[in-house]
Parts: C-alpha cells; sequence; structure tokens
C-alpha cells in the first residue's frame, strides 16, 4: 500500500510495501505518478524496504526528504517543511 498521512497542509507521504506490493506496484503508472509528484512538490517521504524499487522506478533521487520510514524521528523532522533543497533539482527556478 502506498500511503499519504495526514498533516495539516499534507506533506509528508509514507511509501510502505508488502513484498507483493513491492514486485506489484513499480509497473503501476498510478503509483509511479503518486511517489513522482510527491518528490516534485516537494514532500517528506518516508520508504520502506519495499518501497525503494517504486522510488526507483519513479526517478525519484535520495535526498533529506527521502527518509527510512523505521527511523521516526527522521521522518517528523522532514516533515515539518517542505523539501526546498528539492526544488533546484525537479524545476527551472527563474
Amino acid at each position: 500500500m502506498v500511503g499519504h498521512l495526514q498533516h495539516i497542509e499534507e506533506d509528508i507521504v509514507a511509501v510502505i510495501l508488502s513484498d507483493e506490493g513491492a514486485k506489484a506496484l513499480p509497473v503501476e503508472s498510478a503509483a509511479i505518478d503518486f511517489v513522482r509528484d510527491a518528490f516534485g512538490h516537494l514532500k517528506a517521504i518516508a520508504v520502506a524496504k519495499g518501497g525503494r524499487a517504486l522510488l526507483k522506478t519513479a526517478n525519484v533521487g535520495q535526498d533529506a526528504g527521502i527518509v527510512d520510514a523505521n527511523v521516526k524521528d527522521a521522518f517528523i523532522a522532514a516533515a515539518k517543511t517542505l523539501q526546498w533543497d528539492r526544488e533546484k533539482s525537479v524545476r527551472t527556478l527563474a
């Protein structure tokens, strides 16, 4: 399951997949678009081991806002703001 956690501004995403989901979702365009959009919208993304293949397929790179889902404190810290340092990698800034 790809889950979206509620936050005041909905700025966090968690990708926690079963073994079956880890095999199935990297070929699902909706799942790929979901994580790609979350990355492009500068959201913090917690990812468990099974979700790494989905992020790789979506060309979601590693940065400070992509954290291990098992490290709660890192995710909470990343979720406190949008990942502004990522912006230059996802769009041309004037």
